[in-house]
C-alpha cells in the first residue's frame, strides 16, 4: 500500500488522510474509473477499536466476508456489522473501520470521474451496506491485478455493475424494511385506537425521521396519518354502533376521545351525519 497510498495529517485537523499516488494507465483515463488498490483475503487482527480519523482521497469498498467489523463516523457514532456485509467510503468522508479480533477482508479502492457520476447519483454511498456471503469482489480484484487493457476494461464494467446491483438491492430492501414497519405499525394503531398516536410518535416507532414518516405513510396507505387516524376511528365506531350495546360516550371513550361531544363532533365532520342520527338511522336496535 506504501507504493501507491501515502498518508498525511491534515493540517487543520486530527485526521489522518489517505492520497492517492499517480497510478493510472492511460486506459484509465480513456475509461475514467481506475482500480487503484485491490486485495482479496486481507487478515488483519485489529489493534485499536478506538476510532482513529481518517480520510481517503479515492473511493473504496470492503467486504468482510469472515469475522466482525465496527464502523464509525463523526456524525454517526460507531455502528457494527459482520461476515456477508461491507463498507462503502467516498473521499473526503471522515471515519474509521475496522474489527474486533480476526477480520478478513476483501476489498478494492477506487477513483475516477466515473466513480464520482456515481456518487453523484447516489449509486455509491459511505456507509454499511450488505454484500452477501459470496466473495463477489474476489473476481474483480484478479482481473484488475492484470495490466493489459482487456483486463482493466473488464474490471472497470464488473465493478460498476457490482455497485449498481448493491444500490439497487440495498434500496429494494429498504422499501421492504419500510413496508413491513408500516405495516406493523399499522397493526399497532388498530389495537390501541385510544391512543395519541402523534406523527413523532408513530416516526419514532417506524424508525424514521418525521418528514421521510409521513411520506412513507401516504404512499403506503394513501393517506396522511392524521385522515388514516381519523377513518379507522370511524370505520370502528360504526362498527361498535352496529355490533355493541355501548353508549356513544363509552364509543368515544374506547376510541380515545376526550368527552362524547367531541366525539360527535369529528363523527359528523367526517360522515355529514351526527352520531346520534346515525346510530337512530342504521342501529336502532342499539340505541
Amino acid at each position: 500500500m506504501s507504493e501507491i497510498i501515502k498518508i498525511e495529517k491534515s493540517p487543520f485537523r486530527d485526521v489522518e488522510i489517505y492520497r492517492l499516488l499517480k497510478v493510472r494507465q492511460k486506459i484509465h483515463d480513456d475509461y475514467g474509473l481506475c482500480i487503484c488498490l485491490a486485495h482479496c483475503g486481507g487478515e488483519r487482527h485489529p489493534t485499536h477499536v478506538k476510532p482513529m480519523p481518517r480520510s481517503f482521497e479515492f473511493y473504496n469498498v470492503s467486504h468482510l466476508w469472515e469475522g466482525n467489523g465496527w464502523y464509525w463516523t463523526p456524525e454517526g457514532g460507531m455502528e457494527t456489522f459482520s461476515a456477508g456485509q461491507g463498507v462503502t467510503l467516498c473521499p473526503g468522508k471522515i471515519h474509521d473501520y475496522n474489527g474486533f479480533g480476526c477480520y478478513l477482508e476483501d476489498f478494492i479502492c477506487f477513483a475516477g470521474p466515473v466513480a464520482d457520476q456515481l456518487a453523484k447519483c447516489g449509486v455509491i454511498r459511505p456507509g454499511i451496506v450488505n454484500i452477501g456471503h459470496a466473495r463477489v469482489l474476489l473476481p474483480i480484484v484478479e482481473m484488475a491485478s492484470k495490466p493489459d487493457c482487456d483486463s482493466q476494461i473488464k474490471a472497470n464494467i464488473a465493478l460498476q455493475q457490482l455497485l449498481v446491483n448493491l444500490h439497487f438491492a440495498s434500496r429494494e430492501n429498504g422499501e421492504a424494511t419500510k413496508h413491513d414497519a408500516m405495516e406493523s405499525l399499522l397493526r399497532e394503531v388498530a389495537k390501541r385506537p385510544d391512543g395519541r398516536w402523534t406523527v413523532t410518535e408513530m416516526a419514532e416507532m417506524a424508525h424514521l425521521s418525521v418528514n421521510q414518516f409521513i411520506r412513507v405513510f401516504s404512499r403506503h396507505t394513501g393517506l396522511t396519518p392524521k385522515k388514516y387516524i381519523d377513518e379507522l376511528k370511524m370505520k370502528l365506531a360504526v362498527e361498535k354502533m352496529h355490533d355493541s350495546h355501548q353508549t356513544l360516550a363509552q364509543i368515544a371513550e374506547s376510541l380515545g376521545y376526550c368527552d362524547q361531544f367531541h366525539f360527535s363532533k369529528r363523527f359528523k365532520q367526517i360522515t355529514g351525519t351526527s352520531s346520534t342520527a346515525y346510530r337512530r338511522q342504521f342501529a336502532p336496535h342499539r340505541s
